[in-house]
C-alpha cells in the first residue's frame, strides 16, 4: 500500500478525534466496565469488548498521526486489484484488524484453554466452538491484511465533485418518484447500505458513476426490473 499523506487538518481532526477516545470516552467505557460488574458474563464481556476496540481505535489513530503506519505500509507490495478506501474506511479496516489481532486472539485462546479442560475433545462441543470461532476470525485477520496492503486511501481534498466518484454524496431521484435518495458512495469494503453507503461496484453505484448533475442512468437491479434516476447533485461526503 502507498504511503498515506494526510494534510494539516486531517491530522488536526485525528489528533482531535484521538483526545475524545483517549479522554471521555476512554472514561465512559471504564465506567460501564464498573457497572457490567453487576450483570451477566455475557453483557460484562461486551462492555469489555467495546474498551478494547476503543484502544485499538486509539492505537491506528497514533500511527497514522506520527507516521508509523506510512513507513510500515511503505515496503508492502501490492498483490491484487487496489481497493479504493477512504481515510475513514481504511482506520476503520486498521482498527478491527488491530482488534482481532489482539483481544479476540487473546479471548479464543482462553476459552480452548477452559474447553480442553472438560476432558474428551471428541466429544467436547465447546472446544469445537471455540475452534471453529478461531478459524473464522484467523480468516478474517487474513482477509483485512490483505485489503489493507492494497488500499489506496482517496485523497477527498481534491475530490472533484463535477461527476460521481468514489468518496462523493450524490442526491439522485428516481423517474416517476417525488422524494430524492442520497447515497455515499464508497468502496466495497465500506459499503452499508442501511447506513446509506453504496458502493461503486453496486447497480446503482456502478451505474452512477462518473455521472454528472443532470444525467439520467438506467439500472438493473437484482429483482430484474431496471429504473431510471436522474443526478439531483454531487458534494463531498461527511463521511
Amino acid at each position: 500500500m502507498a504511503n498515506v499523506q494526510l494534510t494539516k487538518d486531517a491530522i488536526e481532526k485525528l489528533n482531535q478525534e484521538a483526545e475524545y477516545l483517549k479522554g471521555s470516552k476512554r472514561a465512559e467505557l471504564q465506567e460501564g466496565i464498573e457497572v457490567a460488574k453487576k450483570l451477566s458474563d455475557a453483557e460484562q464481556k461486551e462492555a469489555h469488548d467495546e474498551y478494547a476496540k476503543n484502544e485499538s481505535r486509539i492505537a491506528v489513530l497514533e500511527e497514522l498521526i506520527d507516521g508509523t503506519f506510512q513507513r510500515e505500509a511503505a515496503n508492502q507490495t501490492r498483490t491484487a486489484q487496489p481497493v479504493r478506501v477512504t481515510l475513514e474506511g481504511l482506520i476503520n479496516l486498521m482498527a478491527e484488524l488491530d482488534f482481532l489481532r489482539t483481544t479476540k486472539r487473546q479471548e479464543i485462546k482462553e476459552a480452548i484453554k477452559i474447553a480442553k479442560g472438560f476432558g474428551d475433545l471428541s466429544e467436547n462441543s465447546e472446544y469445537d466452538e471455540a475452534k471453529n470461532t478461531q478459524g473464522l476470525v484467523e480468516n478474517r485477520i487474513t482477509e483485512l491484511e490483505q485489503t489493507i496492503k492494497n488500499a489506496v486511501v482517496i485523497d477527498e481534498s481534491e475530490l472533484s465533485v463535477d461527476n460521481v466518484s468514489v468518496g462523493t454524496h450524490v442526491t439522485i431521484r428516481e423517474t416517476g418518484e417525488d422524494e430524492a435518495e442520497e447515497y455515499d458512495i464508497v468502496g466495497r469494503t465500506e459499503a452499508d447500505a442501511f447506513n446509506g453507503k453504496i458502493s461503486d461496484e453496486s447497480p446503482v453505484g456502478h451505474a452512477l458513476m462518473g455521472k454528472a448533475v443532470g444525467d439520467k442512468v438506467e439500472v438493473l437491479l437484482p429483482t430484474g426490473q431496471t429504473v431510471e434516476y436522474t443526478v439531483l447533485a454531487i458534494t463531498h461526503s461527511a463521511n
